[in-house]
């Protein structure tokens, strides 16, 4: 059916039929149809009105009571204390309980998973907070604790702990501490963490997270944090002398003195994790002339003892370095040719000065395994290098005297830094 579209027919409308004759409908006049409507509305409305009221009175004299709806008050139960600011209960819940050490480490799907290093065991655990880049190894130092039960790591200067012990849902996982730092080192009691900023150094108690100030003698200088000497001193780079800091008073005792000045040595300085030597190395760069050395250094008396092998060996500069716990063995990495560029690992016995080359896929040592075996992991970035923007691969190297070594892939789809060993059965 269609309307013809007549100019001249006012008001009637032109219907045509199947058999194409015209049919004249009449105009429906819609002028007084809006007064209509507005008066039934008017009308539903006080009609409406009256009705409740009438319920009202009736719910009343019933006795029924009148319910009100109010906003719920929120009750903060957990207030921290001033300086830090607890960041959102991850899930899943913390790692459950595992027999054992196990290497820690960031998939890629969004989780932190413990492995074990004969790579048969996988476990996840809590994800990390989303867009937080952890800053772990080289000089931001932080990891898993000594004890394997919490993480530490940098997020645009601020600390960050985890808690990654058993636990229920609703235990928070990580907490952060505002502030500015570039470097956190773990006591060996796991009790305490030191806090280093360009000028300041600071401990953080981690049973109650509070953080006190250790005064230092700086006159400007800027301060640099190798670690614990032990539970009540220091390691630090005033400048570019290395000092013992007492924790107590802040008095110091210089270790290595600076060297002559405008010397320009790029020094590489680590400290052996029982804080008994500190490694001091270099080695000439482009048209500087002197000769490289790899020297170990006594942070109780100072003395200096030359490693000749090392130097000879260890001559374009260390890219990695992982200290066996209880040995005199250190695994690094280093550039072993001039020409080519190539970097390779070697195995230094800081007791016999001797130095042993060894063949692996992944170039870069991360960390001996905490079960005292001689399991080193590898990886194929130096600690610190990483962010979370790409896949990496970490290995266990078992390097024994008896045999060739045996590599086992652990991961190719982690990403971020090797994180360390974690532990988390219910034990002392």
């Amino acid at each position: 059916m269609a309307y013809d579209d007549d100019p001249n027919a006012r008001g009637d409308h032109v219907e045509r039929t199947p058999l194409d004759e015209p049919v004249t409908r009449p105009d429906v006049s819609t002028r007084n149809l809006g007064t209509s409507r507005r008066r039934s509305w008017l009308v539903g409305i006080v009609a409406g009105a009256t009705l409740v009221a009438i319920l009202l009175v009736a719910v009343v004299h019933a006795g029924f009571p009148i319910l009100v709806t109010e906003q719920p008050v929120v009750t903060q139960t957990d207030t921290p204390a001033p300086g830090w600011t607890p960041l959102p209960t991850q899930t899943p819940a913390p790692f459950p309980s595992f027999t054992g050490w196990r290497i820690l480490y960031d998939r890629i799907d969004g989780l932190l998973h413990a492995i074990s290093v004969d790579a048969t065991q996988d476990t996840a655990g809590p994800a990390l907070e989303t867009g937080v880049t952890p800053q772990i190894g080289g000089d931001f130092g932080g990891g898993m604790s000594p004890d394997g039960r919490s993480l530490l790591f940098l997020s645009n200067g601020q600390v960050v702990i985890g808690s990654l012990r058993p636990a229920g849902p609703s235990q928070r996982v990580f907490t952060t501490i505002a502030g500015h730092y570039i470097q956190t080192y773990w006591s060996p009691d796991s009790a305490t963490i030191a806090l280093s900023e360009p000028d300041a150094l600071a401990l953080l108690r981690v049973s109650d997270l509070h953080v006190t100030p250790v005064p230092l003698q700086l006159n400007g200088d800027r301060i640099r944090l190798l670690g614990w000497i032990d539970s009540s001193h220091l390691a630090i780079v005033i400048a570019q002398t290395v000092v013992s800091v007492a924790l107590d008073g802040g008095s110091q005792r210089v270790i290595i003195p600076a060297p002559p000045a405008n010397s320009g040595l790029p020094i590489t300085l680590a400290l052996a994790p029982d804080g008994s030597q500190i490694l001091s190395s270099s080695y000439p760069i482009r048209s500087e002339r002197f000769a490289p050395f790899f020297d170990l250094i006594s942070t109780k008396t100072g003395l200096r003892r030359h490693l000749a092998a090392a130097s000879q060996t260890v001559f374009h500069g260390i890219e990695s370095m992982a200290w066996k716990p209880g040995t005199s063995i250190i695994a690094i990495t280093a550039q072993l040719s001039l020409e080519s560029g190539a970097s390779g690992l070697i195995l230094i016995d800081t007791a016999r000065d001797t130095v042993t080359h060894v063949a692996a896929k992944q170039s870069y040592a991360l960390g001996w395994a905490s079960d005292g075996s001689d399991t080193l992991i590898m990886g194929d970035c130096a600690p610190g290098d990483i962010t979370r923007v790409a896949l990496h691969v970490m290995e266990a190297l078992t390097i024994s005297p008896a045999s060739s070594p045996k590599e086992i892939l652990l991961t190719d789809q982690m990403i971020g830094p090797f994180l360390g060993f974690i532990r988390t059965e219910q034990t002392p």
